[in-house]
Parts: C-alpha cells; structure tokens; sequence
C-alpha cells in the first residue's frame, strides 16, 4: 500500500517543480545561445515549457513552511536560479556590446559602388 503525499507536500513540490522548469528553460536558452546545443528539458521546446505560464510565476499562497526533508532540493534550485541570473545578465552585457559594435559600423546608409563590372 503506497500512501499518497499530503496536500501541503505535494504543494510545495508542485512550486519546485514549476521552479525548476523554469529554471531549465533559461539554461536551455543560454545553451543555445553558446552554440552548445544541449538538448532541451524534457517539455520544453522552443524556449518555453508546454503549456508555459503567461503570467510570472507567483509563490503558493498559505502552504506553510517548506517540509524539511525538501530544503537539499530548495536549496539546489538556488543555487541554479543564482548561477543563471549570473549567465544571464552576462549575456545581457554581451548583447549591449556587440549591438554598439554593429551601430559604429552604420556607415550612413547605402554607399555607390566603387567599381562595376561590365560585360566586354
């Protein structure tokens, strides 16, 4: 006989679990973003889950305190949220630096040709 996980458990490993694709969602866009072409997250295509949230994710209202045994797992989900938010905001810097290298490189518009070839 299996016993089926109490209602406050199972919330909260409902919230980690939402967490955790979303976390998986970001690692899978700054892979591809590296050129490094891990596979997606089982669910997750495109850059977004199946049946991704429209709305910010928002934490269980009145579930209580996290179940003990759960805090390894919290406290993992942390520490990738961390090291994303990190990778991220890299990208971030990358991408305002190579958009100011592109805009340096705007010459004004189209130039006229300096040669043209003609047939003999």
């Amino acid at each position: 006989m299996s016993t089926a996980p109490s209602p406050w458990r199972a919330a909260w490993e409902q919230a980690l679990s939402d967490l955790e694709m979303d976390v998986a969602v970001a690692e899978a866009m700054l892979a591809s973003h590296h050129g490094t072409h891990d596979s997606a997250p089982d669910g997750v295509h495109d850059g977004a889950p199946d049946g991704s949230r429209k709305q910010p994710w928002s934490p269980p209202q009145g579930i209580g305190l996290i179940p003990a045994d759960l805090d390894v797992r919290a406290r993992a989900l942390l520490e990738r949220q961390t090291r994303v938010c990190r990778e991220l905001a890299a990208a971030a810097r990358l991408s305002r630096r190579h958009d100011k290298a592109i805009a340096a490189l705007d010459l004004g518009g189209p130039r006229a040709p300096v040669y043209v070839d003609t047939p003999a």
